[in-house]
C-alpha cells in the first residue's frame, strides 16, 4: 500500500491494513473490503441504529460527516451497479425491489437488476455452502475494489464511494437497499467476515493480535453454546501457544502436517481434561456423520471428505491464502468436534 492509499487513516487503521497485506490479500481486494464496509454502513437504518454504527466507524475511518459525500468522491466514483446486480443474482436470494418510474418514460426500473453481468465467479449460481460464499466474495471484492485502486484513491475514499452508492439506492428504494446490505452481511465467509466486522465495530487492535488461522474461528464459535465454546477456545489456544508464548513454525506446515498438529493437540487436551470435556450434543452445533475420533487416531482423508461434503472446500481447490486459512480453521473445528463427540454418554 502506498502512502496515498493510507492518507487520512489513523495509525490503528494503517496497522490493520498492513495486517491484511500480511494475510496475502492484494491491494485491489483491500480496496474492495473498504468499499463493501461502505455499502453496509451506507444502507438506510433505523434511527437508534445509526449512532451505534457510526461511532466506532468514525474512530477508525474519520471524515467530516457534515460534508456532502458526492463532493468528496465525485471525481472518482463510477458506480457499482454491475457488481451489486450480479452479487444479488448469484446469491440465489429473492429480493423485493420497488419499481421506479422515470419522468417522460412509460417503463419502470429498479435499483438492482438480478442478472449476470460477466463480472463475478461463474461457478457460483447459488450460495449453498461455504465454498460458494468464498468464491463469490473473492471475485466481488476484487471487482468493486478496481475503481479506487486503479485511480490510486485513498482507502477512505473507497469506503465513502461505497457509502455514496448505498445512499443513492436508499434514496429511491429504502427497503431494497436494506435487503442488499443484509445480503452482503449474510454471505460474508469467515475470514472476510471477521475483517469487515472488525472495521464496522472498530475493534482493530484485537484483530491485529490474532494468529492467521484464528481469524475465521470466530465464525464457528458464534454458533457454540457455553461452556462448549469456552472450552473450544481453550483448545484452539493450545494449538497456537505454549505457556503464553507463540509456537513458531506453524505457518510453514502443509495441510496434512497442520492436521497432524491439531490432532495431537486435541489428543493432549482430551487427556488433560478427560473428565470435564463438554460433549458435542451440548454445543448447539449440528454436525452429522463426523469422522470417528478412535482415541485420537483420526483419519485425515475422512476429515477431508467430511469438509468437502459439509462446506464444499477441498485441498486441491485452494487458490488463495484466504482459502488456505478457511481450510485450516475447518480442520481445527472438525478435529475438536470429533473428539467432543466421543464423550457422549450412551444409554
Amino acid at each position: 500500500m502506498s502512502p496515498l492509499d493510507l492518507s487520512g487513516l489513523p495509525k490503528e487503521t494503517v496497522d490493520f491494513v498492513g495486517r491484511l497485506t500480511a494475510l496475502g490479500i492484494d491491494n485491489r481486494s483491500i480496496h474492495g473490503i473498504f468499499v463493501t464496509v461502505g455499502f453496509i454502513a451506507g444502507a438506510p437504518k433505523f434511527k437508534d441504529e445509526i449512532e451505534a454504527l457510526w461511532q466506532p466507524l468514525m474512530r477508525v475511518m474519520p471524515f467530516d460527516r457534515t460534508q456532502f459525500i458526492d463532493e468528496v468522491v465525485g471525481d472518482i466514483y463510477d458506480g457499482y451497479d454491475g457488481a451489486l446486480n450480479e452479487f444479488c443474482f448469484r446469491s440465489g436470494l429473492e429480493f423485493e425491489f420497488r419499481e421506479i418510474g422515470l419522468p417522460d418514460h412509460d417503463f419502470k426500473t429498479t435499483i438492482c437488476k438480478l442478472k449476470d453481468e460477466g463480472l463475478l465467479d461463474t461457478r457460483v449460481t447459488e450460495v449453498k455452502q461455504l465454498v460458494d460464499s468464498v468464491r463469490l466474495y473473492t471475485s466481488f471484492l476484487s471487482e468493486v475494489g478496481e475503481c479506487t485502486h486503479s485511480k490510486n484513491a485513498p482507502l477512505l475514499k473507497a469506503f465513502l464511494c461505497g457509502v455514496f452508492q448505498m445512499q443513492l439506492h436508499g434514496k429511491f428504494d429504502v427497503k431494497g437497499s436494506m435487503q442488499i446490505a443484509e445480503a452482503l452481511k449474510w454471505y460474508l465467509p469467515p475470514v472476510f467476515g471477521r475483517i469487515v466486522n472488525a472495521l464496522l465495530k472498530g475493534n482493530l487492535e484485537y484483530f491485529i493480535g490474532l494468529e492467521d488461522a484464528q481469524i475465521p474461528l470466530h465464525h464457528y464459535t458464534q454458533a457454540m453454546k457455553e461452556p462448549f465454546g469456552r472450552q473450544f477456545w481453550g483448545y484452539q489456544s493450545s494449538v497456537f501457544f505454549s505457556e503464553g508464548e507463540k509456537i513458531d513454525g506453524l505457518e510453514e506446515l502443509n495441510l496434512y502436517e497442520w492436521f497432524e498438529w491439531v490432532s495431537l493437540k486435541a489428543f493432549l487436551f482430551n487427556n488433560e481434561y478427560r473428565d470435564r470435556i463438554v460433549p458435542l450434543s451440548q454445543s448447539g452445533l449440528t454436525l452429522d456423520n463426523l469422522p470417528a475420533w478412535n482415541d485420537g487416531d483420526l483419519n485425515y482423508e475422512e476429515c477431508v471428505e467430511f469438509i468437502h461434503e459439509t462446506w464444499g472446500l477441498q485441498p486441491d481447490g485452494i487458490a488463495t491464502r484466504v482459502d488456505n486459512l478457511e481450510y485450516r480453521a475447518l480442520l481445527i473445528h472438525v478435529t475438536y468436534a470429533s473428539m467432543a463427540k466421543s464423550h457422549e454418554v450412551l444409554h
